[in-house]
């Protein structure tokens, strides 16, 4: 019988300490001398090589820090959309303990060229997953570098609406339904999934405050779930009515059925699909921007900062878990003054005083 032929020339089969075997297989000596001092030394610090996929372990860092943690549904699907779609495609098929800082820039190149939010999605579930794979002894050192950075396409400035359209808005939804939501979307600066899991016992006429304290987690083709996990540590809070929305919502709820403020015919919190189908009644109104259930917010809080509130009020309202969002309104602001201010001092300073401001030029050339 003829001896059996490898396919590789150099080959040698030794005992892990977990009494499994393993292959160590090169072309040449000198790749083979290289392969048998990196299986030495990590047998020295207590890690077994292994022939685990990095997809096949994302699975398990998925099922074991993320699926079985106390997050919101949402925050679950853009993991899993993140590391489906931006990372496995890369090196979902190669071995955990051969992926390279190679490979991790480029994938970081892909993603650099979409949004910041999701470059720093990407780079943050690969930190994640390979710092996972080195405390549990898979691989002896993470491949992503400590100061590899995100990239990406910086968020676009968010448009408000100004004071005529709030108005309008509120004056043309007639639907009930969808001009509650919308006045209390204006008018308390929640967010979305704050306002369909609004209870009415959270609102709290006789000291004229709405407190929140529960979230709606709306995903196609589910019932939405209504739960007491905010988007920030900070969304806990408790909010003053203004008088036009506290007398709508007495007057609402006695027409309203169930727990939930605003909600389908049925009384149950709203699906995905139904809440786009009142969404779009409102985002009618305003057809030169658009008009997102954020852009209210982002109203909200703009006027809270044009009205003199402290910045650290204006966080609380907000339920912002820092000040860097309400920091940032803030500085655009005083960017928009500051400009309007320079040109006015520039016409004083040569006599002149016909043109018009910075802003409301960049308006008509829009």
């Amino acid at each position: 019988m003829p001896a059996k032929k490898y396919k590789y020339p150099y080959r040698k089969t030794i005992t892990l300490a977990d009494g499994k075997r393993h292959d160590i297989c090169a072309n040449t000596k000198e790749e083979f001398e290289e392969k048998l001092l990196e299986v030495q030394l990590l047998t020295k610090q207590g890690i077994v090589p292994t022939d685990m996929t990095f997809g096949e372990f994302a699975k398990v860092w998925y099922k074991t820090y993320k699926d079985g943690a106390n997050l919101r549904l949402n925050s679950k699907a853009s993991i899993k959309n993140t590391v489906n779609n931006h990372i496995l495609p890369f090196i979902g098929e190669l071995r955990i303990d051969s992926v390279k800082p190679l490979h991790i820039q480029r994938i970081m190149n892909e993603a650099n060229k979409l949004s910041n939010s999701t470059s720093s999605k990407v780079l943050a579930a690969m930190r994640s997953i390979f710092n996972a794979a080195v405390d549990n002894n898979v691989i002896a050192k993470s491949p992503v570098g400590i100061t590899l950075k995100a990239g990406g396409k910086p968020t676009p400035e968010k448009p408000t609406l100004d004071k005529e359209e709030c108005e309008r808005v509120l004056a043309e939804v007639e639907n009930p339904r969808a001009h509650i939501f919308a006045l209390i979307g204006l008018r308390t600066g929640m967010r979305r999934g704050e306002i369909v899991a609004l209870h009415w016992a959270d609102v709290d006429f006789e000291h004229h405050i709405i407190h929140v304290r529960h979230n709606a987690e709306m995903q196609d083709g589910q019932p939405t779930e209504i739960t007491d996990l905010l988007k920030t540590t900070a969304g806990e809070r408790d909010i003053g009515m203004p008088a036009d929305l506290e007398a709508e919502l007495l007057e609402w709820h006695k027409r309203s059925r169930g727990k939930f403020v605003v909600s389908m015919y049925n009384g149950k919190p709203f699906t995905k699909s139904a809440y786009r189908s009142m969404w779009r009644i409102v985002a009618r109104t305003v057809s030169n921007k658009h008009f997102t259930a954020h852009i209210m917010r982002h109203t909200y809080v703009t006027q809270l900062v044009e009205s003199g509130v402290d910045l650290s009020l204006v966080q609380y309202l907000a339920g912002h878990s820092d000040d860097r969002m309400t920091k940032k309104v803030y500085l655009h602001l005083n960017k928009q003054a500051l400009a309007d201010d320079a040109a006015q001092a520039a016409r004083d300073a040569f006599g002149k005083d016909t043109a018009q401001p910075i802003s409301d030029v960049s308006r008509e050339t829009a």
